[in-house]
């Protein structure tokens, strides 16, 4: 399945192009860093400081960073 994905992904993203007159510029792509961390709170801060949004859907319990207490600059509210 995946070998047929990344072919269907290479046909598409050709369409309307020429391959021949294309550039190969895979040697400059950066390799991927690996999997993104989880979310999580800054430290000094819990899952009672989140306002969730919907309350038909649960929000996820995220855990907070160990440390210092961050600082988070409060956002001007321009009118």
């Amino acid at each position: 399945m995946l070998a047929r994905f990344q072919q269907v992904m290479k046909k598409l993203s050709l369409l309307g192009f020429d391959q021949s007159t294309l550039t190969d510029c895979s040697d400059v792509i950066p390799v991927p860093t690996g999997t993104v961390p989880d979310p999580f709170l800054p430290a000094g801060k819990s899952m009672s400081d989140i306002e969730p949004a919907c309350a038909a859907t649960p929000f996820p319990t995220l855990s907070a960073v160990a440390g210092a207490i961050s600082t988070i600059p409060a956002v001007p509210l321009d009118s």
